[in-house]
Parts: structure tokens; sequence; C-alpha cells
């Protein structure tokens, strides 16, 4: 049996790539030592993979929707006539720009399918040049041909179109540009090409199964070296139809793709193709149970022949750190974790094993078999499930509806119309990293390190005063991340030294490993908040991270049910959230800014999972007094088609990303914002760029034609961490400046 991945982490093996972007963008090196740096890291990918028989050339400078679009051309008018160069155009579409004459908004983000990747969200309107920019596909034709055993990834022609943006042009004519964008591109690229299409395993209408299959009976004249590859799920709408169509081979996941084996035993799979079987997963990072696995290759290897399975894992590796070299485990999963060089090297025992007819007697297989044991066998916490059978349906309710408390926190806060307030974080200086490794590494005491910290707290209430801000956060220098800084609080989580994983551009995160039954071991925020809070006579927030972002931004056990891992963080949050109301914290927000991210990708399975996610939330926050506003916050997580789910989560105040959105979600929270009050970010984070206060101005207008002045606050989209000092409170001090004028207009 051969072998392949269906993609490889970008970020570097040491983030070298995290750091060489941040260098590029401070002007530090040229385009050329960028560029060469890009092509460093891949070499040193190849090498990596050298053993497999199929290697993916799927390397993106920032993001891999980004990049098809200067492939295929799907570039505004504005940023084709610019007089940046093509790196700068691109980094442009990707983080906004804006310099003299030049300004330009970056593209919207979203979710890519079921993790907490980020992909760029390309847009197609009047204004598309349909100008394909050749400088990307001779960066990465270099590649190609210096790899004969390369493929070049791109995602293809029905998910493109999917997770794109389109605008005010007829159905017929985008299509016909798309696929003739295909066509050009599918000519120039040298060699065989995987065409990445997970979008099929969404449920698929008439009309979409159409359209699907009118792009790839067009493109059949490049069949004889196109790979077809899905994953996240299976394929159950269009199985019989894919198989037949005119490619080289067709990817399927076996992990997460429930349906994929039975589709197989019920329809068959033409045996002259390739079969590139997803049976490592790409998401997790817990050893893969080879006698599960060999016996589904088993089943499968009936219905074609072997030499046309090509073993592989279940969807790009992208989603998982590079080694666990280096890292040390609790005892009970020492031997039960795998990063994404430890699963080629699974995939690379499978494909050996699959070949012996007596694999059981093999070492290898052996030796795994008894790290599956070890891993299962792990002990409960007797007292925590006790916790868990005390339940009953108060546990879940507030004492009073949100009708009835909004007013009487009101009351309370006494802030002015309009509210402002930032999200959490501020930004995360050299110093600050600088005085957290010298603490991690014991340079520092714990009260030289204590003291430093409440140095920067103080200096960031007294700043947000400055500015005029309402309700003051304390800015989190304490926090590495927002998962990870509670799981080193929480019994049954661990953390890593260096499992980073790319979340979009330069932006990356340690997930923590989440193995064990979970219970608070001590206060995790109180400290921090009540002496923030002692510095000011304004409201300053408590922030905690909600039970569904801990387990969807962690690497979850999946031995025992999501719901049981859920109430079990829900109710180490309640601890600390009923010691936050004892210390007079008048304002705790929960973020939920993942609770899209484990939903289904099938309508019918979501339920399920919503009623799980929001059950968790109020667990964590019904103890709540009616006289403390609960906040929560989500980030690009598209809520058009849950707005029952956000109602049922019973928070006060929402705040959301909707800059990038362009107001899409806030239609469909019209009638949310009736009785609850909701913080749609008002500028974007994620980009360097600096709103005027004239833009703010108008964008809070629009605001106010859907959602009630009196239920409305004012925010920035997501934390600050992200941006420098400068950027951050020059956006804030326009975003002040903004509202403050509009209340002068509204209430004077």
């Amino acid at each position: 049996m051969k072998t392949t991945v269906t993609g490889f982490p970008r970020i570097g093996k040491n983030r070298e790539w995290k750091k060489a972007l941040e260098i590029f963008w401070a002007g530090k090196i040229s385009e050329e030592e960028i560029l060469q740096e890009a092509q460093n890291i891949q070499q040193q990918h190849f090498g990596m993979m050298k053993d497999l028989d199929f290697v993916p050339i799927d390397f993106a400078l920032y993001d891999h929707m980004l990049e098809t679009s200067f492939l295929l051309g799907v570039l505004p008018d504005q940023v084709q006539k610019s007089s940046l160069s093509h790196l700068g155009k691109y980094f442009a579409l990707a983080r906004g720009f804006q310099e003299k004459s030049v300004d330009i908004k970056a593209w919207p983000m979203k979710k890519w399918f079921s993790t907490n990747y980020h992909c760029v969200r390309p847009k197609i309107s009047p204004e598309t040049t349909w100008e394909a920019d050749l400088f990307f596909l001779e960066y990465k034709s270099t590649l190609v041909k210096q790899n004969p055993n390369r493929r070049w990834v791109i995602p293809g022609p029905y998910t493109f179109a999917r997770l794109s943006i389109i605008e005010d042009v007829p159905e017929h004519e985008w299509q016909q540009k798309l696929l003739q964008a295909y066509h050009n591109l599918l000519k120039r690229i040298p060699g065989d090409v995987q065409l990445d299409e997970p979008a099929l395993v969404f449920d698929m209408t008439n009309r979409e199964k159409e359209l699907f299959l009118a792009f790839y009976e067009s493109l059949s004249s490049y069949g004889e070296r196109l790979f077809l590859q899905t994953y996240f799920g299976d394929v159950r709408d269009i199985y019989e139809e894919l198989v037949q169509l005119p490619v080289k081979g067709i990817g399927l996941d076996f992990v997460e793709g429930s349906e994929n084996l039975s589709l197989i035993e019920k329809f068959g799979f033409p045996p002259e193709k390739m079969l590139l079987c997803g049976i490592v997963a790409g998401k997790n990072v817990w050893r893969t149970n080879y006698e599960k696995a060999l016996s589904l290759l088993g089943r499968i290897a009936s219905y074609l022949p072997r030499e046309n399975i090509v073993l592989s894992s279940a969807c790009s590796l992208l989603h998982v750190p590079y080694t666990i070299e280096g890292e040390s485990f609790p005892e009970e999963i020492e031997n039960g974790v795998c990063f994404a060089l430890e699963k080629v090297e699974e995939i690379r025992q499978l494909a050996l094993l699959g070949d012996i007819l007596h694999y059981q007697d093999h070492p290898i297989f052996q030796k795994n078999r008894e790290m599956i044991s070890k891993l299962t066998a792990r002990d409960r916490d007797s007292l925590c499930l006790q916790k868990l059978s005390a339940l009953s349906e108060k546990d879940f309710q507030r004492a009073l509806p949100v009708e009835q408390r909004l007013p009487l926190q009101k009351e309370v806060l006494n802030l002015a119309p309009l509210p402002t307030t930032t999200i959490g974080s501020f930004p995360q200086t050299p110093e600050l990293r600088k005085l957290r490794k010298g603490f991690q590494e014991n340079v520092l005491s714990e009260e030289t390190y204590k003291q430093e910290i409440k140095k920067m707290i103080a200096s960031c209430i007294k700043t947000q005063e400055e500015l005029g801000i309402d309700v003051l956060v304390h800015g989190e220098y304490e926090r590495n991340d927002m998962v990870e800084y509670f799981a080193s609080f929480l019994k049954g989580m661990t953390t890593t030294k260096n499992g980073w994983v790319q979340s979009y551009g330069s932006r990356t995160t340690k997930p923590p490993l989440l193995y064990g039954d979970v219970t608070r071991v001590s206060s995790m925020t109180v400290e921090w908040i009540t002496y923030a809070q002692s510095l000011t006579t304004k409201p300053v927030k408590a922030i905690l991270t909600g039970p569904i972002t801990i387990i969807n931004w962690s690497f979850c056990r999946e031995d025992i049910s999501l719901k049981e891992v859920a109430y079990q963080i829900a109710l180490a949050l309640r601890e600390e959230i009923e010691e936050l109301q004892q210390k007079n914290i008048r304002i705790i927000q929960v973020d939920e800014a993942a609770l899209r991210e484990r939903l289904p990708l099938r309508k019918s399975e979501w339920q399920s999972y919503l009623d799980i996610a929001t059950s968790a939330f109020r667990l964590a926050t019904s103890t709540l007094l009616p006289e403390i506003q609960l906040h929560t916050h989500m980030c690009y997580s598209e809520f058009k088609d849950i707005p029952e789910a956000i109602e049922a989560l019973d928070a006060d105040v929402l705040t959301i990303e909707a800059s990038r959105s362009e107001l899409d979600v806030l239609e469909s929270l019209r009638t949310y914002s009736q009785k609850r009050d909701i913080g749609p970010g008002v500028y974007d984070i994620h980009s360097p760029r600096v709103p005027s206060a004239e833009e703010i101005e108008t964008f809070i207008q629009k605001l106010l034609s859907v959602i009630p002045v009196e239920h409305l606050w004012i925010n920035p989209d997501c934390g600050l961490k992200t941006r420098k000092e400068s950027e951050a409170y020059a956006s804030l001090q326009h975003m002040v400046e903004a509202t403050q004028k509009i209340r002068k207009n509204l209430f004077s």
C-alpha cells in the first residue's frame, strides 16, 4: 500500500514561519528574504515526509483560500490597480493596509469547517478582475519541478465557491468565470493536483450536486492527474456520482466520515481509481488504534487492489502540533499522544502491517495494542462523577428572566447610553513576553512576577480611564492564552511546551490536552480581577473562558461523552464565578468564542450538540445574582442560523465579531436585541489598520438601524492581544470619540 498525508503543518517546527512573517511585516527583512525562508521551511517539511510515496505542497504564505484567489484572479480591481507589490497586495487582503492614498480593508475570515483554523473568505463581485497573479504560480511551480513525487494542493472549485462571498453577480456569470479560472490554472500547474472538496460533507441540495458535477465534468480533460480529496465527514449525498468522476483518485475520511465505509460496501469503488484512505486522525493527538484501523483496511481491500489503496491522514495535519519530541505528559497518557511527525510514522507503520498476513504477531502491532490498552484504562474521579449525578433542572436556570434582570443591572451599573468596553485582552508586549519567560524559567521569583503584572494592570486601568471607556478590563497580562491559562488550574488537563498550532496567518495557539475528569484546583482569576477593581470606581469585567470553548480549543479525550466533559468544566467555572460574585464583581464575561466550532457539518445533527453547549454554559452561570451582569463573547462564528442557541445561553449582553461580516449577522439577531443587550464589533482587531472616528461613527449609525439604542454596546471585534499598543490605543480613542459624538447628537 502507498502512503501520503492530506496536508502538513505550515508554521514551522519551532514557529519559524510565524517569526519570519512578523519580522517581515515589521519591515526588517525583504520580500526576497521572506520567500527564501518559505522555501527553506517547505524543504524541511519535505524531509520530514520523505518516507511517504506522495507529498503534498499545501504551504500557504498566509492562507490557502487567499492564495487560491490570487492564482485564480479572484481579486478586487482596487487591489489589482494599487501600486503595492505582489506580496503587498496579498497581505493587504489578509490583514488590511492603510498608507497615504491606499486604504484596503481585509477580507472577512471564517472558521475552516469544524476546526480552529480561520480561512479568508474571497469576495466575487462586479469589481473582481479575474486576472491571475502569476507571481504565486511561478513561486510554487519551482517546488513541484524540483520534487517529482509532490502534488500541488488547492481548494477545489465547489468548496471555493461555497466559502466565497458572492455579491451582485448573476449565478451563471460567476460560475462560468470561476470555471474558466480553474481551467487556466490547471493548464499551468505541472504534475498531479489535489483538489480539496471538504464542502462535499455538508448537506447537499440537488442544485448543489448539479453545480459540483458540472464543475468536474468540465475539468475532465485534466482527470488523469487530479486527486479529489474530501475530509471532516462523509459524502453520503454525492458518493455514487463522486466515484464515477474522471479523476485519478478520491480521498475519503474514515475517522469522522461515519458513512464512508458503508457507502463503499453498498455501492463499491472503481478498482481502477486510487482510494486515499484517511485512517489516521488529523484533528486530535491520540494514538491510532492499529487493530481497528487494519480491520477497516481489510474490509476496504476487498473492493479494490491493494496497490490502488493509499493510506493517509483523515484531514490535513495542519490542525495538530509538529512533534512530541521534548514534551512530557502525565503518566496516564505518556505513550498515548501523537503529533504530526508521529502520525506520519503511524501511516508508514500501518502500510507495513497492512501488507503482512499475520500482522497481529508483529512487534509494532503488539506495542500499539499495549499503548492503546494503557490509554483506555484511566481511572475515573468518583467525586466528580457524584457531582454530575446530583445535578437537577434548577442548576441550569438563573433566578429571574432577562427582562427582569437587565433593569436591575442598569440601575446598579449606571452606565451612559451606548456603553463602551473592550473584549478582554490588551496588547502582549515584548516586555511582557520576556517577563513571562523569566518566570517560567525560574529567573524571576513569583513575588517579583506578580508585582510586575500588577504594574501592567494598573497602567491598563489608567489608560482605559484616560480614553473614557465605560466598562474596563484588567488586560489579561497573566494569561498566555485564553484556554491554556485556565488549563493550568484544572485537574485532568495538561499543557505542552511547544505544541503550537496555526490559527490564522502568524497567529498560533497551544491547545492543552484534556485527558481526565476535570475539577478546579484553585482560584484562577480572582486575585487579578479584584486587584484591578480596587484601582477604579468604574466596573471591571471578570473574563472567563466558557466550557465549550475550553473543550473545542483543547485536544479532548474521546472515551467519555461530550456532555460529561462539558458539565465537568462548567462546574469548575461555576466555583470560580461564585467566588468572583462574593468579591462584589458586578460584570462577569464567560467567552464562548468557539461555540460553533464543534457544530456538526450536517444540520440534522446540530441540535444534540447545541443542547449540550447551551446547557453547559447555563450550568456554569446559573448561580449569578440577578443584579450581576453576564456577558459572553463570540468571534468569527456565523450565528445567523443558530439564533435560538444564542438565546438559550441566557446571557445579558452578547458581544460578537461584526466589522468584517458587514452586519450580515445582525439581521438574524434583530429579535435577540429587542430584550437583551448586544455589542457588535465596530472595528477589526485582526488588522493593523486604524479606523478613523468618522468610519466608526458611520458603522455605529448602521448598527442603530438594527439595534435599539438602549440595547447597543460599543466595542472592538475581539481581544487586543495581537495588536501593537499604538494601534490598539488609537483605535480605541477613535471608538470613544465616535460614541461620544453620537451620544451628543442623540441625547443633547
